[in-house]
């Protein structure tokens, strides 16, 4: 076999073994959600945010009016998925920007901003927090595993949850 011949041939063999190393490569989450069978209602909010003199103006200007970033909206969910993997999902589908950090000793995810409103905009006491069926839970939104019908509420608060909405 010529040098020529020995160069096809291992071309053609590296393509075929980089192609079959790619095979499970993927989007999981797009899968997750076609073979999503419960259902429950997803909806974020800034509009403490926007009723704060502490907003600087220019942050203010980046957030919808009424304060509704994602209007409340039923989404599909596999068992065993948290409020955060809907969050993210959610989010990234309607194309709106969400930052979260993980925190290495307990693996729980934290939200740092969504739609470019982050902790600490409105004062030391500001920051993300959620509601499922109108209660705070007392874990992360990564560690809090939805059911069906659960009403999930991300809302931005001045004052360390005291001024958002919950049953």
């Amino acid at each position: 076999m010529n040098k020529t011949n020995l160069r096809k041939l291992s071309i053609c063999i590296i393509t075929i073994l980089m192609t079959f190393s790619l095979w499970g490569c993927g989007n999981s989450k797009s899968v997750k959600s076609e073979k999503a069978t419960q259902k429950c209602t997803l909806y974020v909010t800034c509009i403490n945010a926007i009723n704060s003199n502490k907003l600087q103006d220019n942050i203010r200007k980046a957030q919808p009016k009424d304060g509704v970033i994602y209007e409340t909206k039923e989404v599909k969910f596999t068992e065993g998925e948290s409020c955060f993997d809907i969050l993210e999902r959610e989010l990234k589908n309607e194309g709106i920007l969400i930052e979260s950090s993980i925190t290495p000793a307990t693996k729980s995810v934290y939200i740092e901003g969504i739609n470019n409103l982050y902790e600490f905009d409105c004062g030391k006491q500001s920051g993300w927090m959620y509601t499922v069926n109108g209660d705070v839970p007392n874990v992360s939104c990564s560690e809090y595993k939805i059911k069906e019908n659960d009403e999930i509420k991300f809302q931005y608060t001045c004052n360390l949850g005291e001024d958002i909405e919950k049953k």
